[in-house]
């Protein structure tokens, strides 16, 4: 979504009204919340648009949105090629 704002976990956090940031984690992990993890030491960052989605009771999507293979990955048809 063009324009969406990218929150850090504390303020996802608060606008979920979570005293505890580590909830935020723990759905992250659990894919309860979607978020993109920057780095280790950044954290993760959750679109608003995803929290909104979250307190509107919206389930997420069946399937995971689609993404580019990462260096290294293989495609499925290119999995199929493998020996």
């Amino acid at each position: 979504m063009a324009g969406d704002e990218w929150l850090t976990v504390a303020e996802a956090a608060q606008r979920l009204k979570l005293k505890n940031v580590e909830t935020v984690r723990r759905w992250l992990r659990q894919g309860k919340l979607r978020g993109t993890l920057i780095s280790d030491s950044t954290g993760y960052r959750i679109r608003a648009s995803e929290i909104e989605r979250l307190l509107s009771g919206e389930p997420l999507p069946l399937t995971p949105e689609p993404r580019e293979p990462q260096g290294g990955e293989l495609t499925g048809t290119e999995r199929g090629r493998e020996g």
